[in-house]
């Protein structure tokens, strides 16, 4: 109970105050307390297990590679429930081939690297069977394409990140895209600083970088992410969208008289903060479901947005009014949001 062998994939969970780990090579799930390091707790056996996430309900997600299904667990049961795959191997929408990692959006819809399929496939709660939300065009290097995907992560804006093993880069597919962008690697197997080679995991820090686990470099990768921002204009309310990335900084940036908008995510939940260059601040409003904050559109004045490190969004007010988010009155404050393009 003391050893792991190739352990693929491991989480933290609050509850027990414990890692939780794929110890892939034993065919087990182990639960390692931070109270105890020198001994686990087999929490699930017999499972060829490769990746594994647990939601907000406590509910936790286990890729099987031997039965091509996932199963999900309450901690503590015997006996999981098939939530994706679980029909023999093949590429049937209602089929895996040798799923490896498996990630839970906040409507409890799952995502699973579908790796021999070339597929990342998405699972509503209930489904009877998925549907492809990148490649499942075969083997390949096109843009409509991944090689044996690995890491899978959804932002808030349903935009997936995909380590894209086979072809030792790093893709983005916005929400509904038939075709990805490549945001990190790309430029062929290997270990500069531009390269990837096998890249597996990856997740996005407190500060927005997303972090790479660069398997076959025997190296973890630390990358800043640019992001195309947009600002528009709907029924004369200029419109600035919520993060693009999963984790936003955390900094309130002032400079001289400019008002500033700092994004935060926390477990899950955005705060927008607005705040005056006197350091008072005039609301902290929260979100759950996708936010978008409007202001109605027409005195002297800026407001700053600042989305993700390196990008800010600056905007001039020229008159007064009241706060709107998803058509609701927040807060009122005095001054106006107006495009300046």
């Amino acid at each position: 109970m003391n050893q792991l062998k190739n352990p693929s994939d491991l989480i933290f969970d609050k509850e027990s105050n414990g890692f939780i780990i794929c110890d892939r090579g034993n065919n087990r799930v182990m639960l390692w307390s931070r109270q105890n390091y020198t001994c686990g707790q087999i929490i699930l056996s017999d499972i060829e297990c490769n990746g594994l996430i647990m939601d907000n309900q406590g509910f936790l997600y286990v890729s099987d590679t031997r039965h091509n299904s996932v199963k999900r667990w309450r901690v503590g049961e015997i006996q999981g429930t098939i939530v994706a795959g679980g029909n023999g191997q093949g590429n049937r929408l209602d089929q895996l081939n040798y799923p490896t990692y498996v990630f839970v959006d906040w409507d409890h819809s799952l995502y699973v690297s579908d790796h021999l399929n070339h597929r990342v496939m998405k699972w509503m709660e209930g489904a009877k069977e998925g549907i492809v939300v990148a490649g499942g065009r075969g083997k390949g290097t096109d843009l409509t394409q991944v090689s044996s995907p690995c890491g899978v992560i959804v932002d808030h804006l349903g935009t997936i990140y995909v380590a894209d093993y086979g072809n030792h880069r790093i893709m983005r597919w916005p929400k509904g895209a038939t075709e990805g962008s490549v945001i990190v690697g790309g430029n062929g197997q290997g270990q500069q600083a531009n390269q990837l080679n096998g890249p597996t995991g990856l997740f996005f820090d407190r500060y927005g970088n997303l972090v790479v686990v660069d398997w076959d470099n025997h190296r973890v990768q630390n990358q800043t992410i640019n992001c195309p921002i947009e600002l528009s204009s709907i029924n004369g309310r200029v419109i600035i969208p919520p993060p693009i990335e999963p984790s936003s900084p955390q900094d309130d940036i002032q400079i001289g008289h400019i008002w500033t908008i700092s994004i935060i995510n926390s477990f899950g939940k955005i705060y927008y903060k607005l705040i005056h260059t006197d350091e008072s601040q005039l609301a902290n409003i929260e979100f759950e479901d996708e936010p978008t904050m409007y202001l109605n559109a027409s005195l002297t004045g800026k407001w700053t947005c600042d989305i993700q490190r390196g990008i800010t969004l600056t905007q001039e007010i020229v008159s007064s009014s009241s706060m709107l988010v998803n058509h609701r009155i927040i807060k009122t404050i005095t001054k106006k949001l107006m495009s300046t393009n």
